[in-house]
């Protein structure tokens, strides 16, 4: 239930923040878009109750590690991306992900790829190829291009 939650958000912050980019830049909506998520989730579990969990310091710079590496910097990049390509083409181009996850756990960590897997990355790759050979209709600027006009 909570990874469907999350894909609706995700969409939706994908959606808007093309929106949101046409007038700020990509770090301030980050701020935003985590600042209000940070609130949201502080209702749901207390920051007092995960200072006082009793971590190490090893475990904090995990934490630390995670937010920066795996959190702000991707979004960040992915943002910038959006800037400059619309954010449907970008969000089916970060489909590519996970099909370089399962080559990288196939050839570095040896897991075995069923032939669904298999398939379903070709799959992703050819959406990814369509998506960047097709021509895009009139459609409107990209943010980037929304900015500098004004």
């Amino acid at each position: 239930m909570s990874g469907l939650i999350s894909s609706l958000f995700f969409s939706f912050y994908a959606l808007y923040g093309e929106k949101g980019l046409k007038k700020y830049d990509p770090w301030t909506l980050i701020l935003y878009g985590f600042g209000f998520g940070a609130v949201f989730y502080w209702l749901l579990i207390s920051p007092m109750r995960v200072i006082a969990g009793g971590y190490s310091l090893k475990i904090w710079v995990a934490f630390l590690y995670i937010a920066i590496f795996s959190t702000l910097i991707p979004f960040g990049l992915y943002f910038k991306g959006i800037e400059r390509v619309r954010a449907t083409r970008a969000s089916i181009t970060a489909t590519w992900e996970p099909v370089v996850a399962g080559l990288t756990a196939y050839f570095v960590l040896g897991e075995v790829l069923s032939p669904l897997q298999v398939v379903g990355g070709f799959g992703v790759i050819a959406a990814i190829v369509l998506l960047q050979m097709a021509k895009e209709k009139a459609s409107p600027c990209t943010p980037i291009e929304t900015r500098r006009e004004e």
